[in-house]
């Protein structure tokens, strides 16, 4: 992945299989996701004390996109 996109900062895996899907299904879709570890050769290191202010961020970006929309 990092060959293909050498200046990623994360890379989103979980959410692949989801995303194929909708787009065979021309079905909407958007995978918003807190970063709370790194790629590259910090990929190893565990961050939990970054956990909580990723997940404040993505619920925030979350909550902002679902009142634009309402």
């Amino acid at each position: 992945m990092l060959t293909d996109c050498p200046d990623a900062v994360a890379v989103d895996m979980e959410s692949t299989a989801i995303a194929q899907v909708c787009r065979s299904l021309d079905v909407g879709f958007a995978s918003i996701r807190g970063i709370s570890d790194l790629c590259g050769p910090a990929a190893n290191e565990e961050h939990p004390e970054r956990v909580e202010g990723a997940s404040e961020r993505a619920a925030s970006i979350v909550v902002e996109l679902l009142e634009t929309e309402s």
